[in-house]
């Protein structure tokens, strides 16, 4: 199965702005850096596998670490914007990936990778885009982050970081490359909407567009005081009548997540469906998931979080196979003043018979169950193959530091 597919199938991007990214103040001429230190402990161990699945943990196994990026990835950049003599607002935003704990010399663990080529991918792969603001909405274009990505984040008590994160089990795209977006002004006191598109979602584009992983994203949004609602749809598609000798596919996304502050809590929901087909019947691909979670300050500067997520593999269910998984995470953030805080998380996962979830403290790496999914191991993302399933074990907990500046 031609890898961008594969890539899909673990995906849905496109245009974070929309889901609460900043954008660059350009009432004046102005440029400003910033960025982001995160560096904490991370432990992880258990079982990841039950059953007949291969790529199971020895019993007791764990891996400990001090990890940089645990909470949030350590970044710099660069934003800032004009009004032109027209009077229409230029602005652009160029971000930069770093590793605080080995100075970007990359990984040998969970990942395929070599440390060079780990870490020259770890420096490019945040978000870079210029575009206009004004009156009648927002434009832009580049590397944007992604729509679903972004959405997960958003209504995930844990801001998708920390081994409490949701976004790794069901997959995302954290980017999408060679994409333009925009988003409407606000409405009737919050009403809004991203409209985004791109001509292939990772790399260049191919010759003649021939396997380029084109995709659609709509997302009405209503922001209001306390309340939140989101409703994201994506479609992505293989362009071309021939992909790797074998037919493009298609992937549906349908995402509705919420959240409402109470003052004394936040609550958050979200559930989403993902289905994926092509003509040679590889790509099976029919997944939901479902978060209830909440936030709830307790003192000064203390703030207590908790999830539950249950990740439905119903394509695997459907062939006797249970896929399914569920996790639960527990976490704690101290700030010690506006750009200071501490952290500590844990989370712990059930797998079923033939799940393989597992533990990872970013929402842009996958860590979900694939061994009991056939269309997804067929196509080539099988969990025991390093690079894969980045994750390891199914119970962690971590405790770091993240300033921003």
């Amino acid at each position: 199965m031609q890898k961008k597919i594969i890539v899909l199938a673990i995906a849905g991007a496109i245009a974070g702005l929309a889901a609460g990214s900043a954008v660059a103040d350009v009432s004046a001429p102005s440029v400003s850096f910033y960025g982001l230190l995160d560096y904490g402990y991370l432990s992880r161990g258990g079982d990841t596998v039950k059953g007949t699945a291969t790529n199971s943990l020895a019993s007791g196994a764990s891996q400990n670490s001090f990890n940089s990026g645990i909470s949030a990835g350590s970044r710099l950049g660069v934003k800032g914007g004009k009004t032109l003599d027209n009077g229409a607002k230029f602005l652009y935003e160029v971000e930069y990936g770093i590793t605080i704990d080995n100075n970007g010399k990359g990984s040998n663990s969970n990942t395929s990778s070599s440390a060079t080529s780990n870490a020259a991918s770890t420096f490019w792969n945040r978000h870079s885009y210029i575009g206009f603001t004004g009156d009648w909405g927002t434009a832009v274009g580049g590397r944007l982050e992604g729509a679903r990505y972004s959405f997960s984040n958003k209504y995930d008590p844990f801001g998708g970081g920390t081994v409490g994160n949701f976004g790794s089990l069901i997959g995302n795209q954290a980017r999408a490359d060679n994409a333009i977006a925009y988003i409407t002004p606000t409405y009737a006191g919050g009403f809004n909407a991203l409209l985004a598109y791109t001509t292939n979602l990772t790399g260049n584009e191919n010759k003649y567009n021939n396997g380029d992983a084109r995709l659609y994203v709509i997302a009405p949004q209503y922001n209001n005081g306390p309340l939140s609602v989101t409703y994201d749809y994506e479609d992505a598609t293989v362009h071309g009548l021939n992909v790797g000798g074998q037919n493009g596919g298609d992937i549906k996304i349908n995402v509705l997540a919420g959240s409402y502050d109470l003052t004394a809590a936040k609550l958050f929901a979200y559930w989403e469906s993902v289905k994926g087909s092509d003509a040679l019947q590889v790509l099976n691909l029919d997944q939901k998931a479902y978060l209830i979670g909440a936030t709830a300050p307790v003192g000064e500067g203390i703030v207590l979080k908790f999830s539950y997520v249950t990740l439905k593999d119903n394509y695997a269910d459907s062939n006797g196979q249970d896929g399914d998984c569920k996790k639960t995470s527990l976490g704690m953030d101290y700030k010690l003043d506006k750009n200071f805080n501490v952290y500590a998380d844990f989370a712990t996962i059930s797998n079923g018979t033939n799940a393989s979830c597992s533990i990872t403290t970013s929402s842009s790496n996958y860590s979900g169950s694939a061994s009991a999914t056939a269309g997804i191991v067929n196509a080539g993302v099988d969990s025991t193959v390093p690079g894969n399933i980045t994750g390891f074990g199914t119970h962690a907990i971590d405790v770091g530091v993240k300033y921003t500046f």
